[in-house]
């Protein structure tokens, strides 16, 4: 389920709709942030900006990350305040990775698209300056073995190559301190037809000592 060219293939085909939509800032994220006024702020998977365009409205120096030249057209009309830059996620160019960011936002599809934890955790700990705060809010992994449509099981989440909570949290405590973990419930707006007992959801946040 994570990220080989066949799966990021699948995953677009299947949340396309919403991507078209555009990901705004959760509420889930903004009731977490700190007051931004002034801060630098790097958005991992900016895609079209949307979101990176709330950030600028919070007041934030923002710049954004996505592998995606399409999408970085399309955030740079989006929002023309921010700096906006192509690469993947675990290579994050240099001038991004020298402590100098106060807030780092991963938002949604962020976990498909780093192809290994440890480096993306290692570049996101490099970008931080001394108690700066990552946040993810992400797919739940468990959310990821169920179709959206009929809302059966499309795979076991214990099935090889499925990234449980547990290895997520594991890899950013490696490196990060943990602030809060959190298993959220669909969003009231969230477009899509999703079993309310069922998270949808992981949010983490965590510190740079």
């Amino acid at each position: 389920m994570w990220p080989t060219d066949e799966n990021r293939e699948a995953w677009e085909q299947r949340y396309r709709h919403r991507e078209e939509r555009g990901h705004s800032l959760p509420e889930a994220v903004r009731e977490r942030l700190p007051k931004l006024e002034g801060k630098h702020v790097l958005h991992l998977l900016c895609g079209a900006g949307d979101a990176s365009a709330e950030l600028v409205e919070l007041g934030a120096l923002v710049t954004g990350v996505d592998p995606s030249a399409e999408k970085l057209a399309a955030a740079r009309e989006r929002a023309p305040d921010a700096a906006f830059f192509q690469a993947e996620l675990d290579e994050l160019p240099l001038q991004l990775r020298r402590n100098r960011f106060a807030v780092v936002y991963a938002g949604t599809g962020t976990l498909a698209a780093a192809p290994d934890l440890g480096p993306f955790v290692a570049t996101v700990a490099a970008a931080l300056r001394k108690n700066g705060r990552v946040v993810l809010h992400d797919w739940h992994p468990v959310i990821l073995c169920i179709d959206p449509v009929d809302l059966r099981w499309r795979e076991s989440y214990f099935a090889e190559g499925v990234r449980r909570v547990g290895e997520i949290v594991v890899a950013f405590a490696s490196t990060l301190q943990l602030v809060e973990v959190a298993e959220l419930p669909p969003a009231e707006d969230g477009g899509m037809r999703l079993d309310p007992r069922v998270p949808t959801n992981l949010l983490l946040v965590a510190a740079k000592p």
